[in-house]
């Protein structure tokens, strides 16, 4: 073939009608394999797959890459990690000009850095500096006029009271924001929130909080979503000051926080009121005492006490208020249950959701009845053996396992740690049950245990014209 030839044919291949480019760009939105295949046949369809790009998640960035007009439509860009980044390269992210979600965690930025591009990145409504160590108040007060700025991350950074009062000032459209293990941040600097009226989501993670510090939240009239995630509380004689309740805030994380006690725990929740939603997963240190302060909670919905292994039956029982709980998390945390302690979940009549793995221990023939009368559950994740799992779906062949009223479709034999033969089981293809009328499913992740099942006569699937 002569280069003349070569040439006309690279040519036709560039000249595409621009209709024919969209299409065929719209479907590799969502494979990336195809995508990077599309963009090597020649440099016009780089170009236009380049222009074409909202979204671009970079894991390696070389020492000297340039941003380039060539992507000026992408609107999200991820270089979480990359914190090889050189001055260059980060001066030209200002180019992006139609950006509005920028992830730069763990990427070394400066106040210098944000100084060059908080002027340029004029429609940021995304951005993460978490983990960028060097930024302090002066790199805050340069984000201060970005007036459309919703979501931000200054987590692990050295910022203080004045920068969150220069960011309070200005930044009005802030819905969440991310102060996670920013020590230097006091009540002061929470008290200056109260002018984020839009704010609705706050971390403040990692720290040890006072009384002047939960007390400053309460001015912060939009908060319902509060992550408390690995914290602990001031010691000191907390009966000496007056607690303002935060009506607002509907939902509490204080997950691994093994420093709240059961005492800490009553007068945190003196503080939250009306939560709906509390995840108290790998709190270790709470007992049973702790957990019947949640009886106050009578709006309650989610419940996470999963690695509490302190907490027994006992404490559960004292759950019975809860009229609206509808999902409980127990996974690892009631190992050491009897029985007959499962009988304490009965109380819990509005449950539609329980996890219970890795608590083998209280699956016996009168455990598994316990279970049965929650006639409102319609998710069961669990590790028992394959006789109590028989005794739980019942002998019915259905296509979809029923127990008196409660239909299991979440059956979860993943930590299953032997086969019915006594060999080791490998997680395999997870496989699905699909009930035509009801759409539930059951998943069995083990195909061996999927034989057993099926043989048994536990699960009978349906045809592939039923699916």
């Amino acid at each position: 073939m002569c280069a003349a030839h070569r040439s006309r044919k690279r040519s036709d291949w560039a000249d595409l009608p621009d209709l024919v480019f969209d299409k065929v760009l719209e479907q590799l939105r969502c494979d990336r394999g195809a995508s990077a295949t599309f963009r090597s046949v020649c440099k016009k369809w780089q170009e236009v797959h380049d222009s074409a790009l909202e979204g671009l998640r970079v894991k390696r960035v070389p020492a000297d890459w340039i941003v380039g007009n060539r992507l000026g439509g992408v609107k999200k860009l991820n270089l979480r990690g990359c914190d090889g980044l050189s001055d260059q390269t980060i001066g030209t992210l200002g180019s992006l000009s139609r950006l509005t979600h920028l992830e730069l965690f763990d990427c070394k930025i400066s106040d210098d850095h944000i100084a060059v591009l908080a002027p340029r990145l004029t429609s940021l409504t995304h951005l993460n500096l978490g983990s960028c160590s060097a930024l302090t108040d002066e790199g805050v007060r340069a984000l201060a006029p970005r007036t459309l700025l919703e979501k931000l991350s200054i987590a692990n950074c050295l910022v203080t009271d004045d920068g969150i009062r220069s960011l309070a000032k200005s930044n009005t459209a802030l819905t969440s924001l991310n102060l996670a293990n920013c020590k230097a941040v006091t009540a002061d600097g929470l008290q200056a929130l109260a002018s984020l009226t839009a704010l609705t989501k706050l971390d403040l993670s990692f720290r040890t909080l006072t009384h002047e510090e939960l007390g400053a939240l309460s001015s912060i009239h939009s908060l319902n979503n509060l992550d408390l995630f690995v914290c602990g509380l001031e010691r000191y004689d907390w009966g000496n000051y007056v607690v303002t309740p935060i009506h607002k805030v509907t939902s509490l994380n204080l997950s691994c926080s093994r420093e709240i006690s059961d005492e800490g725990l009553e007068k945190l929740l003196a503080y939250f009121p009306a939560l709906g939603c509390l995840l108290l997963d790998g709190c270790t240190a709470l007992t049973d005492k702790g957990i019947k302060n949640l009886a106050a909670l009578t709006s309650l919905t989610t419940l996470n006490l999963s690695h509490c292994r302190s907490v027994t039956d006992v404490g559960v029982r004292s759950l019975a208020s809860l009229s609206q709980l509808r999902t409980l998390e127990l996974d690892s945390g009631c190992w050491s249950w009897k029985p007959e302690g499962l009988s304490a979940l009965a109380c819990l009549t509005s449950l539609t959701a329980l996890n219970m793995t890795n608590c083998c221990r209280a699956f016996t023939h009168e455990g598994v009845l316990a279970l049965c009368s929650l006639q409102s559950l319609t998710s069961l994740k669990l590790t028992a053996s394959l006789e109590s799992l028989d005794m739980l779906v019942g002998r019915n062949k259905c296509q979809v396992a029923t127990c008196g009223g409660m239909r299991v479709f979440g059956i979860d034999l993943k930590s299953f740690k032997k086969a019915a033969d006594g060999t080791d089981a490998a997680p395999l293809t997870i496989l699905t049950c699909v009930d035509k009328t009801s759409r539930r499913r059951i998943v069995v992740k083990h195909r061996h245990w999927l034989c057993t099942l099926v043989e048994k006569g536990i699960l009978v699937f349906p045809s592939c014209e039923d699916c």
